[in-house]
């Protein structure tokens, strides 16, 4: 998937420039936005359903669960459709400063149909435990939807990647249609099914990780327009820095946190009645997203304009200070994506939701007031200061309910936050040669030790790892 999606970006980036892909970023931000308002987390709800309902064995409910949820994401998918098309005219206007782009946000808008229903599907084989089905699905759409994309940006350049954003959830969506057709349970379902509660359920569930997603895209797309109208006539080539900065920050991150979080909140649901059951697995697993991300982001700090060149080109250098700003913020949430599951695997939406909803206000609040005065370099220190703020006020909550990090854990993310900023410090002191060569000894020496506790707690090793890989070709 990372390789993939590296030769996927360096071909965009290459075809359409930072002012393009500032363009395609307006867009799709906008979509993205009306995506998370729509769906309001029913298919994270359906996810603890069906993954409470599957422990159980109650393979009916879990049919019965997705046949409702492919309905409502439906009905939600075409409101998300009408939504934008009334709002696109204004939306154009405040990205691009006038109305004639209008019918682009529409193009862009028939995604949503294609991927609330791709969010049931993997809310079905996620739940499920279906780990191999989830890992196939992305290696199959990965190299496809990149190859549609760049044959669609090379033909119609700017418009081209907008309808790359419908042409890329249709592929994947009829990807894992076709595995979830193999593990859907064969189950007759009743003849009369509560419509209006299952929603109800699922809604309530999801409540948490709707607003988390409404805060995190919301104030995305709030700062692409903040900083689409502070630099004026170049907006577009300043919100192309912005995207391809974040794009590459939340990349790794993004994966860690889904391929660790894919089975870690189903595990967590299955425990919730289990406390201590759930405070050796929160542990262990934020160790391990500590230990296997931020050795990744320390890496990224250091080689950030090399990187930009690498898998962009030359012209994204100018967004290298934002960039590891932004690397900093994002190495914090492997600290907070386990606790904010633990808050939700025990029920407690509504306490998830507040806690976001602050951060949310928190997020959007520092972005309006520091972008004014620094640019680009104000919005990276506001991402900073929100995610440590989050972190901190979900280990507040955790702690009251008894299930929080252990003193190992604590220890670990002190740990990475001081390396984190001695990087951050020793880079932006712009000495060439030996701050380069100090960060990267920090680098080494977080990544050994790292590297040495992953070994510990799971057994891996070379030896073991290459044994297996021969196994299994032998076979």
């Amino acid at each position: 998937t990372i390789l993939v999606s590296v030769i996927r970006m360096k071909a965009i980036a290459s075809l359409l420039g930072p002012s393009g892909m500032g363009f395609v970023s307006l867009v799709s931000s906008s979509v993205d936005l009306t995506r998370v308002l729509t769906n309001l987390g029913v298919d994270s709800g359906v996810i603890r359903t069906i993954s409470a309902s599957n422990a159980q064995n109650d393979l009916q409910k879990v049919c019965v669960t997705y046949h409702v949820a492919v309905r409502t994401a439906l009905a939600v998918g075409f409101l998300g459709l009408i939504l934008i098309s009334i709002a696109s005219p204004w939306l154009s206007r405040a990205a691009t400063g006038d109305m004639d782009h209008a019918w682009l946000f529409l193009l862009g808008g028939a995604s949503l149909v294609f991927s609330h229903l791709l969010g049931v599907q993997l809310a079905l084989l996620q739940g499920m435990r279906q780990i191999r089905a989830l890992a196939a699905c992305q290696l199959l759409t990965s190299p496809i939807a990149a190859g549609v994309s760049i044959l669609l940006i090379f033909l119609y350049g700017e418009v081209g990647g907008v309808a790359a954003l419908a042409s890329t959830s249709l592929t994947s969506l009829l990807v894992h249609l076709r595995f979830v057709h193999n593990h859907r349970p064969k189950v007759e379902l009743p003849r009369s099914i509560p419509y209006r509660q299952i929603i109800r359920n699922n809604l309530k569930d999801g409540s948490g990780f709707a607003i988390n997603a409404i805060w995190l895209t919301a104030s995305g797309w709030l700062n692409l327009l903040l900083v689409r109208h502070y630099y004026g006539e170049e907006g577009t080539l300043h919100v192309g820095m912005l995207s391809a900065a974040a794009m590459l920050a939340n990349f790794y991150v993004s994966i860690v946190i889904s391929a660790l979080g894919t089975e870690f909140f189903p595990s967590l649901s299955a425990e919730s009645e289990n406390p201590d059951r759930m405070r050796n697995l929160l542990n262990s697993q934020a160790v391990l997203a500590l230990d296997a991300g931020v050795v990744a982001s320390l890496m990224l700090m250091v080689t950030t304009p090399w990187i930009l060149t690498l898998l962009y080109s030359a012209k994204f250098t100018p967004a290298t200070d934002l960039m590891r700003l932004l690397l900093f913020g994002s190495a914090i949430r492997f600290a907070a994506f386990p606790l904010g599951f633990v808050i939700l695997a025990l029920g407690r939406s509504k306490l998830f939701a507040q806690c976001e909803i602050a951060m949310g206000l928190m997020t959007i609040t520092l972005s309006c007031l520091l972008i004014p005065q620094f640019g680009l370099t104000g919005l990276g220190i506001a991402f900073i200061s929100a995610n440590f703020l989050q972190v901190a006020g979900l280990w507040l909550l955790t702690r009251k309910l008894n299930v929080s990090w252990d003193q190992t854990t604590q220890h670990a993310v002190i740990r990475a936050l001081i390396c984190l900023a001695l990087v951050l410090g020793i880079l932006s002191m712009k000495i060439p040669i030996y701050g380069l060569l100090a960060a990267a000894s920090i680098v080494v020496i977080y990544s050994w030790v790292a590297a040495r506790r992953i070994q510990r707690s799971s057994g891996l090793t070379l030896t073991f790892l290459l044994q297996k890989f021969r196994h299994k070709s032998a076979n």
